[in-house]
């Protein structure tokens, strides 16, 4: 512990000794950078298209996160559009001083809840807080939950013609967070478990020349579940460099983490896990790209060697072509599978290598513009060791098991950007991953759909409606026990009194539907709230 204590002041004390930085050009308010045609949203992560591509790390195409099954994102989030008094500040108005915004609300469930975003423009530097909390009534018994977060960030930027690196971004940001709540659908009903996650990072990235990119970063976290042996510590080294000759592109990345392990099953354990990733190929006239590379992983003396393909291509009027080959060699630490399922116990075990050796996928995108984009995907993979989280006998508690599967997944994304007739972002998923033995993998819904529309009425009232489907899902490989569809049907209205001020009201499961992400744990069922927001 006093390790990792060590290592968190090291890397503030790093933050505070960073190179000198020269003030820039308020018109310079962050490196802009035309992104690749080729990057797409993909049905993994969902989020609402920007109007500006902004400091985006090219990418040669599909990245590992996209297309493929993921073992802690497999559920419906609530499609929430950023709100116009969320926006960020405008660096270039050199008035600002300081502006976020503070809310607070209370409800059935909620009581109360409230969120804290502060901005402060400081000429070649930028400083941003977060803060957030809730606490929720027991809906059910022993389901009362507290909750509380805070994040503190800056960004230098160094002028573009001076300094050690001319037009880099540095970076610092502070994290932690916590989380009480009960295991209300085990045996022990009663029983508890506080998690706490605290992360620190600095680094700085170059995006703003077209010939050369580059970046690097240092991140500490530390995990812990109260009132037990368990404490996971991690450090993280990561960096990029892109560069690109005429038609020559060659793209290149590392990861490294050092994780030590405190769970009181065995003793303390020391893993240092590696990554490193090379491409290169093709780019003919941005219209063509051909690339090809290997992904090199190692960790306990075991080491893969995997190739890498990828291809992309643009037509005319917006549309693109991308298809890519890309086997997965990807880790888990204990605290990545405690965020996939907070009702996980850590087992004896320090880590898990998911294998998975022929991924392929495919996916054309048209774009009009800015107005809206049309996605669609697909891809088959094969793996030996896909991770699930498994009950245990009893129930209540979950831990981490593995079975070779084969996965067949396809999707359609839309997105419409703010407009006159408002903004929409929709998305049906399908994913049939099979077992062996022809039996449907756990926790794996075959359908997904997931949408929202939202639109602001003269000019002082927002409103937003979002709808989330997915279809049953199997609890074990047997599957002899089926959790339900899941159906959630929100929305909200904020009512803008003046340009500081605005009331608003959120409604949640409105049909009161017995929701379930893991077997026994119900979520909350209809919940209403109402509050206020201040912008300063």
């Amino acid at each position: 512990m006093r390790k990792s204590l060590f290592l968190f002041a090291a890397l503030i004390a790093a933050a505070f000794t960073a190179p000198e930085i020269r003030a820039q050009n308020n018109s310079t308010v962050e490196p802009e950078v035309e992104l690749p045609s080729f990057v797409i949203v993909g049905y993994r992560t969902f989020v609402f298209p920007e109007m500006k591509k902004l400091g985006a790390k090219p990418l040669p195409a599909l990245t590992d996160d996209v297309l493929r099954p993921d073992l802690t994102n497999d559920y419906p989030r609530a499609l929430r559009f950023e709100d116009t008094y969320k926006a960020g500040p405008d660096l270039k108005d050199s008035s600002l001083i300081l502006n976020g915004f503070v809310e607070g609300t209370a409800g059935n469930i909620y009581i109360p809840s409230g969120e804290l975003r502060v901005s402060i423009p400081l000429g070649n530097a930028f400083m941003s807080g977060e803060f957030a909390g809730f606490s929720m009534r027991g809906y059910l018994p022993n389901a009362d939950e507290v909750y509380g977060k805070g994040n503190l960030g800056i960004k230098i930027f160094s002028d573009d013609k001076g300094g050690v690196l001319p037009g880099a971004e540095y970076f610092v940001n502070l994290g932690y967070n916590i989380n009480s709540f009960k295991f209300f659908a085990s045996p022990k009903a009663d029983s508890g478990r506080v998690l706490s996650n605290a992360n620190t990072e600095i680094g700085f990235r170059n995006l703003k020349a077209k010939e050369i990119q580059y970046g690097a970063s240092v991140k500490g976290s530390m995990a812990d579940i109260g009132s037990t042996k368990f404490n996971e510590s991690l450090i993280e080294f990561s960096g990029f460099l892109n560069t690109k000759l005429d038609f020559i592109e060659l793209f290149t990345d590392f990861y490294l983490v050092n994780q030590n392990l405190e769970n009181g099953i065995s003793a303390a354990q020391n893993i240092v896990y590696s990554k490193f990733s090379a491409m290169g190929g093709f780019n003919i006239n941005n219209t063509m790209r051909l690339f090809g590379g290997v992904e090199y992983a190692s960790v306990d003396s075991v080491f893969s060697l995997k190739p890498k393909v990828s291809f992309s291509m643009k037509f005319v009027n917006g549309l693109y072509l991308i298809a890519s080959y890309n086997p997965v060699y990807k880790y888990y630490s204990q605290s990545a599978l405690l965020n996939g399922n907070r009702y996980y116990s850590p087992g004896q075990a320090a880590y898990f290598i998911e294998k998975q050796e022929h991924v392929l996928n495919a996916a054309i995108r048209y774009e009009y513009m800015k107005y809206f984009s049309v996605v669609a995907g697909a891809e088959y993979s094969k793996s030996d060791n896909l991770p699930f989280y498994e009950e245990t006998p009893g129930g209540g508690f979950f831990t981490l098991a593995s079975a070779s599967a084969e996965a067949l997944s396809g999707y359609v994304n839309v997105a419409v950007n703010p407009g006159p007739l408002g903004k929409f972002a929709g998305e049906v998923k399908y994913n049939r991953v099979t077992l062996d033995d022809g039996k449907i993998f756990p926790y794996k819904p075959e359908f997904q759909i997931t949408a929202e529309y939202g639109k602001t009425l003269l000019d002082h009232i927002t409103f937003d409606v979002s709808v989330s489907y997915m279809t049953g899902r199997y609890t074990d490989k047997t599957n002899n026990t089926l959790i339900k569809d899941f159906l959630n049907i929100s929305g909200g209205v904020d009512l803008a009194i003046d340009q500081q001020f605005s009331v608003i009201g959120r409604i949640h499961n409105l049909l009161n539907a017995d929701n379930y992400m893991w077997n026994g744990y119900q979520l909350p069922g209809y919940m209403i709230s109402g509050g206020v927001n201040l912008r300063f």
